[in-house]
């Protein structure tokens, strides 16, 4: 059979929690976990490590995290080596609902393509206002 794509959105506080609540509305897709660092309750990065353990080798997973910058990224980088793995930063809603509803791993012309059309997402409504 297929192999399972895994889909982890990770992010300081409990922003992955609202996204994967967001997406499970929009997609009713499987294999979506929310990793929350840095909450009284979590325990980042071992949280992490354990779900990439728990799925099977060359099993494909796709990170989204929330900031560039930020150390959950940073970590992530440590698996980056992977085969069958990807992590994107700085992710909004609509990139990760269109990469999640594309079911596969993308292509790398295919995040490029996907990566712009997130950006395109993002408008100043009120000037779009006045464009009218």
């Amino acid at each position: 059979g297929g192999r399972n794509m895994q889909y982890i959105i990770a992010t300081h506080g409990r922003l992955a929690l609202g996204y994967v609540d967001t997406i499970r509305l929009v997609t009713q897709v499987e294999g979506l976990h929310a990793v929350c660092a840095y909450m009284e309750d979590s325990e980042f990065p071992e949280d992490m490590e354990r779900l990439l353990n728990s799925f099977g080798p060359g099993e494909p997973v796709i990170v989204f995290t929330d900031l560039l910058g930020g150390s959950v990224t940073q970590i992530m980088e440590l698996w980056a080596g992977r085969e069958q793995f990807q992590v994107f930063a700085g992710v909004n809603l609509p990139f990760v609902i269109e990469t999640i509803l594309s079911g596969s791993m993308p292509s790398r012309e295919n995040m490029e393509d996907m990566l712009e059309r997130s950006r395109e997402q993002m408008v100043w409504v009120n000037g779009l206002l006045e464009c009218v």
